[in-house]
């Protein structure tokens, strides 16, 4: 069963990691390590108008200097987004086009493609549409 616990800290690099951030690690580090389970560091930069690489580097530090680990990452979101849109493409129904400006998706991940730049839409699951949304 241990081999199936997996902890994780998922920062958004838009400002200074904060007390409920590393409070949030702190017990996903701990149950993982507690099981012999493993610990991921995965960075939400899906906000690319506001992410900055510097506040990712003090997070890693902050961590660090907290005596938290990791086994897996820094993995960063960005870099994944062609794996997230081949998920989506295999779902019934697949993904639908949602109309929002590029780094304005509020919670959810979306992600502008270049099939949908020109139309200046985005990628989302139906289930995630917000009523702003569903009326676009």
């Amino acid at each position: 069963m241990s081999a199936l616990v997996r902890g994780r800290l998922a920062p958004s690099p838009t400002g200074l990691l904060h007390l409920g951030n590393a409070w949030s690690f702190l017990w996903a580090w701990t149950a993982a390590r507690a099981e012999k389970g493993r610990v991921a560091l995965r960075i939400e930069d899906i906000d690319p108008a506001r992410s900055r690489r510097e506040w990712e580097e003090a997070a890693v530090l902050d961590l660090r200097w907290l005596g938290l680990d990791w086994d897996e990452g820094p993995v960063r979101q960005s870099e994944r987004c062609d794996i997230y849109e081949s998920a989506c493409a295999r779902l019934p129904g697949g993904c639908i086009p949602v109309t929002a400006p590029v780094g304005n998706y509020g919670n959810w991940p979306a992600r502008r493609t270049a099939r949908h730049a020109e139309s200046g839409t985005a990628l989302a699951m139906p289930e995630q549409r917000t009523p702003a949304h569903a009326a676009a």
